[in-house]
This record gives C-alpha cells, structure tokens and sequence, in this order.
C-alpha cells in the first residue's frame, strides 16, 4: 500500500493503511484542529488498496491487485466520511486507477476503460474504453492521471515513451478531445484542473492546457526538482523535492511565493479549500496557504 494513502475533503483528511496481519484496512479521519478517529475496516485486499478519493459524505478507495500473488479480483469500496463505516463494496475485472469525485458522480480507471459510478450505489452509469492501451508490463501504457475540470472530464493515458490527454464528457464519457503530450520520454507526471484552469505537470515543468480543445501552451520551466503539483484557483501549489519547498503560480505557471525549507516531505499532495495535506516523515502536517495574488 503505498505510504500517501490519502484523500482531502470538507475540511478533514482521510489516511489509510493496511493492517499488521494485511487483512484489515485502518481508516484515519483528521479533523483541521488534529482531533482524530479511527476504523478497522476488515478486507483480505487491504494490502493493494491505493487509489482513494472522497467528498464531505463518502470515501472510495480502490485496489491494485497483483495477479501472481492472489487470483481475487479487484474491488472498490465506499465508506462513510462521519462513521467510517463500510457501505458498499464491489468487485471489478481489473485494476483500479485515478478516482475523482465532485459529490455528484464518481470516475474512476479500471483497466483500459473510465467508468462513471452512482457515488451511493456503485453502479456503473456510463463507461468508455481509451483507445490503444495496452496494459500488460511491455505495452503501450495505462491510464495515469485523471482530473475534473469545468469542461470536461481529464485523462491522461499512454506510458514514458507517448502519452495523451484526454477530454470526456464527465455524464456520458465521449471522447471531446485527444491531444498527443508533447516531449520525449518521461514526458508528464500528471493532469490537473480546477474550476478555472487545466494543467499539465512535468518532470521540468508545467503547461497550461486550452480547456476548450486540449491542446498545450509553452513549457514553463520550474527549477528545484518538480514532484508534484495541485490546482488552485488560476493556478498552482507545486512541490519542489529538491528545495523542500512549496511553492504557488500565477496563471500563467511563474512561481510567485516559495516557501522556506520544510524538511522531509512527502510528494504525495492534498488540496482542501486553504489547507494542504502532505506526509512529513512517518506522520502527515497541515499547511494553510496565504493568500497570495494569483490572477495574471
């Protein structure tokens, strides 16, 4: 299970791990003031869950299972955000990817295909399959990253070598738009889009996305080792592994405040209104972000 199992919503965060005997999923809701609750939630999968996202109501988490150690099929599971409570689990034909939630509908990547889920019930209410995947370990690639934005729904899907971006319709899952991610190998670690703008995260830098067509603007380029990167209005909050650093972009992608070194952190990143969650050693900090102009 890897170790930033964690999901941000409605003020909380939600951290997961897998038991001592691997037979059971303890659940951890933070609260903003530290105050904590706990749940054993008993699976045999508990040591593959990964994938995880959650609303004021809900949390999803689905697994990565791996067919040489166990035949058991994957699952995805709903938990209550209050009680901790499970609520729902059913099991899928393939490995879960990237989950995304708005409260409204939830998508996730399972195999090849994204799914749309009744966030209740689990039921599948729409699905596509992205073209050209093919998933075992020398193919073409999986479905990596996935993120909602105001016009669409976006999935980024290929490997190292050719990637591509998706724009769906997030009710009935057509393919708007297919953009090929330009640069060489290891060419983006992630989509990411708010409300108000759609990004691409690279290795060296970022790129603001035409939320309209899916094509790129200009590669800007961000030093001190970029890990990782959340949306944030316009723009962005990025982790710099190299610096320890966190940093927040205008909306054209120019960092306008960095922070002062802040240790061992994590790249693993979870945006909540003004709090940012992230691992720090063997425990997780709350950062609340100033308000710092990010219009252009």
């Amino acid at each position: 299970m890897p170790a930033d199992l964690m999901t941000a919503a409605d003020g909380s965060l939600f951290s997961g791990r897998a038991s001592s005997s691997q037979k059971a999923l303890i659940l951890v809701r933070i609260a903003a003031d530290g105050t904590r609750t706990r749940a054993t939630i008993p699976d045999h999968l508990a040591y593959y869950m990964g994938p995880m996202a959650a609303t004021g109501t809900a949390v999803y988490v689905g697994t990565d299972v791996i067919g040489r150690f166990t035949d058991a099929k994957d699952e995805l599971v709903r938990v209550d955000a209050s009680t901790l409570r499970l609520t729902k689990r059913i099991t899928l034909p393939a490995n879960v990817g990237p989950l995304v939630t708005d409260g409204a509908s939830l998508w996730g990547a399972v195999g090849d295909r994204v799914v749309r889920f009744d966030p209740v019930s689990l039921a599948e209410r729409a699905a596509v399959v992205i073209p050209g995947l093919d998933l075992a370990p020398s193919g073409s690639g999986l479905i990596f990253s996935m993120s909602k934005g105001s016009t669409g729904l976006w999935v980024a899907a290929g490997n190292a070598d050719r990637a591509f971006l998706y724009r769906l319709d997030p009710v009935g899952l057509a393919i708007r738009s297919r953009t090929r991610v330009p640069g060489g190998p290891e060419q983006g670690l992630s989509v990411v889009a708010s409300s108000r703008a759609v990004w691409w995260i690279g290795p060296t830098g970022v790129r603001r996305v035409d939320p309209a067509t899916g094509s790129f603007q200009r590669l800007v380029t961000v030093e001190g080792g970029l890990e990782s990167a959340v949306a944030r209005e316009d723009g962005l909050v990025l982790f710099l592994g190299d610096l320890h650093s966190i940093a927040l972009t205008d909306a054209r992608g120019r960092i306008v405040a960095r922070s002062d070194e802040l240790g061992d952190l994590g790249s693993g990143m979870r945006l909540d209104g003004r709090s940012l969650w992230m691992n720090r050693g063997l425990g997780i900090v709350r950062f609340v972000l100033a308000d710092v102009p990010l219009g252009t």
